[in-house]
C-alpha cells in the first residue's frame, strides 16, 4: 500500500494558537492512527483494572487471590520485558502491535464467552491475565519506540505527552465507567465491550504507515547479541542510565501511592470509604491530565536534565505534603494536593520518555523502552513494600518515607551522573 502523501507537517508550530500547538503531533497521519487506537486500548485497559479484580472476588471471595491475579498480570513484564525490547528493534513494530493487540482482543472475548456460558473458573482468570500481561509486555516497548518513527524530533515531546493525555483521560473515564457498567450490564458484557474496543485498536493500527525515511534497518545479529548490546548501551549511555534510574525510583517509591496509600488514606485516615477513594483517584487523574496537556502545549523545553531532577524531587515533596496535610483533616485541601501529585508524576514521565528516546539511537529505542517497561514491574514490588511499611508505621508515616526516598534518589542521581544536568 502506498505511503500517505501528507506525512509531514511544518517544522515549527511557534506562534500558532495553543489549541493547535497542543495537538500538533496529530498532523502526522501515522501517529494520528496510533493515537486514535490508544483511545480504545486505554479505555479497555482501565476498565479491565476494575473488572478483573471484581471478577476474581466474585469467584473466590479471597483477598489473596486478588493479589495473585495482579501478580499474574505483572510477572510477564519481568519474564519477557527485555526480550520484548530486542523483538521491537529486530522486527516491524507495527506488526508487533497488531499481533499483541489481536491477542488482547481475543482474551477479552474469551473471558466474556466463559462468563456467558457459566463455566468460568479462577484458573481461567489467572491464565487470561498472564496472557494479557504477556501481550502488554511486547506491546509497550514497540508502541513507545514506534512513536519516534511516526513524528519528527521537534514533535516528539508533543506526541508522547498526547499519549499520556489519552492514558489519564481514560483512567478517569474507564475506571468510573467500568464500575457503572458492571452494575448495569454485568461483567460478561463489560468484557465483550473491552473486546470491541480492542478490535477498534487493531483496526487503527492496521491503518498506520511508517514514512520511508524513518524506517529502521533491521539488524542481522543473533537475539542474544542484540540483548547484550541493549544492556551495554544502556549502561554506557549515562543520560539513558540516569533517566532509567529516576524512572525506577518513581515506579518503586512513587506510583504505589495510587494502589496502596490512597485506599488506606480513604479508609483509615479520612474515613470516607470507597466514595472518598474514588474522589482521590479522580483528583489525581485530573491533575495528571493537566500535566500531560501542559507538556503537550509547550513548543520547547530547555534545561530538561534539571527539570527531570526537579520533577522527581517535587513529586516526592508533594507526597510528603499530602501526608502532612492529612493530619489537619482538611479533606478539600488534600484533594488539591493529590491533584498536584498526579500533575507532577505525569509531567515527569512524559519528559523522561522524551529524553530516553532523544538520547538514544532509533535502532535502540525498543530495547531502551523495554527497560523502562520492566521498571513498571517495580510498581508491584513497591506496592508490597508499601503495604508492609504502612502496616508497621501507619499510612501517613509510610507515605512520607516513600516521598523522601524519591527525593533521595533524585539527589543521588544528580550527584553521581552529572551528564544528566547538562541536557538542554
Amino acid at each position: 500500500m502506498s505511503q500517505e502523501p501528507t506525512d509531514r507537517v511544518p517544522a515549527t508550530v511557534r506562534g500558532v494558537p495553543w489549541r493547535v500547538r497542543t495537538f500538533s503531533a496529530l498532523s502526522f497521519p501515522g501517529y494520528r492512527y496510533l493515537w486514535l487506537g490508544s483511545l480504545g486500548a486505554s479505555t479497555s485497559t482501565w476498565m479491565e483494572q476494575v473488572a478483573r479484580p471484581w471478577l476474581i472476588l466474585e469467584l473466590t471471595g479471597s483477598a489473596a487471590a486478588l493479589g495473585l491475579v495482579l501478580a499474574a498480570r505483572m510477572v510477564p513484564l519481568f519474564l519477557f520485558g527485555l526480550l520484548a525490547g530486542v523483538v521491537a528493534d529486530r522486527y516491524d513494530r507495527r506488526r508487533i502491535l497488531i499481533i499483541c493487540r489481536s491477542v488482547t482482543t481475543s482474551t477479552h472475548i474469551a473471558t466474556a464467552v466463559l462468563i456467558f456460558s457459566g463455566v468460568i473458573q479462577p484458573w481461567h482468570v489467572f491464565a487470561l491475565a498472564f496472557t494479557t500481561g504477556t501481550s502488554m509486555a511486547f506491546n509497550q516497548p514497540a508502541r513507545q519506540a514506534l512513536i519516534s518513527s511516526l513524528v519528527d524530533k521537534e514533535h516528539l515531546t508533543n506526541a508522547i505527552a498526547l499519549s499520556n493525555v489519552v492514558t489519564n483521560t481514560m483512567r478517569i473515564v474507564g475506571t468510573a465507567g467500568a464500575g457503572i457498567l458492571i452494575a448495569v450490564i454485568g461483567l460478561g458484557n463489560v468484557y465483550l465491550l473491552n473486546g470491541i474496543l480492542y478490535a477498534w485498536t487493531v483496526l487503527m493500527t492496521l491503518m498506520i504507515r511508517v514514512p520511508s525515511e524513518r524506517q529502521i534497518v533491521r539488524v542481522r545479529e543473533s537475539m542474544w547479541a542484540s540483548f547484550t548490546e541493549g544492556l551495554r548501551y544502556a549502561r554506557q549511555n549515562h543520560v539513558a542510565l540516569a533517566a532509567i534510574s529516576l524512572a525506577t525510583s518513581m515506579y518503586l517509591f512513587g506510583l504505589p501511592y495510587t494502589s496502596i496509600f490512597i485506599p488506606l488514606f480513604a479508609r483509615d485516615v479520612f474515613e470516607t470509604g470507597a466514595s472518598g477513594m474514588a474522589f482521590l483517584m479522580t483528583a489525581t487523574g485530573a491533575g495528571a491530565l493537566v500535566g500531560a496537556l501542559t507538556i503537550a502545549s509547550m513548543t520547547s523545553i530547555r534545561r530538561r536534565g534539571y527539570i527531570l531532577i526537579a520533577g522527581v524531587t517535587m513529586f516526592g515533596a508533594a507526597l510528603i505534603l499530602f501526608s502532612t496535610v492529612s493530619w489537619l483533616n482538611l479533606i478539600p485541601l488534600s484533594y488539591a494536593v493529590i491533584a498536584v501529585v498526579g500533575l507532577m508524576g505525569t509531567s515527569y514521565m512524559s519528559l523522561n520518555n522524551v529524553v530516553l528516546l532523544e538520547s538514544s539511537s532509533r535502532e535502540m529505542h525498543g530495547r531502551i523502552m523495554s527497560i523502562v517497561a520492566l521498571d513498571r514491574g517495580f510498581v508491584t514490588l513497591g506496592g508490597v513494600i508499601a503495604g508492609f511499611l504502612a502496616a508497621a508505621v501507619g499510612p501517613q508515616v509510610g507515605l512520607i518515607v516513600f516521598g523522601g526516598l524519591c527525593i533521595l534518589t533524585a539527589t543521588t542521581v544528580a550527584i553521581l551522573i552529572p551528564s544528566l544536568r547538562r541536557i538542554d
